[in-house]
């Protein structure tokens, strides 16, 4: 599977609850994560989706550790599964 799909996935199923799911992107940075979530109760987090088998860089790994040395979140997901898992918290948001 493409990381794409997870990255698409993602966006779905974060905008179903609400929430706003945005690629995040930062000339001249290097690592830095593909998405940033903005939650309905204000929490701003930040996701890197990858393939199975697909790996951090440094770069990532380093840009990863800085933010959470600030106390901000840093997901990683490699599925659809792990996907479904990280926005399960916010299930009550679910529009129907």
């Amino acid at each position: 599977m493409k990381e794409v799909v997870i990255r698409n996935f993602l966006v779905a199923q974060v905008e179903m609850r609400c929430g706003l799911c945005e690629l995040h992107v930062a000339p001249g940075q290097v690592g830095v994560p593909d998405c940033i979530v903005t939650w309905p109760d204000g929490r701003i987090e930040f996701v890197e989706t990858k393939t199975k088998g697909g790996r951090l860089s440094v770069m990532q790994q380093r840009d990863h550790a800085r933010r959470c040395r600030r106390g901000v979140f840093v997901a990683v997901l490699w599925s659809k599964t792990q996907v479904a898992r990280y926005v399960s918290r916010y299930d009550h948001w679910i529009l129907h």
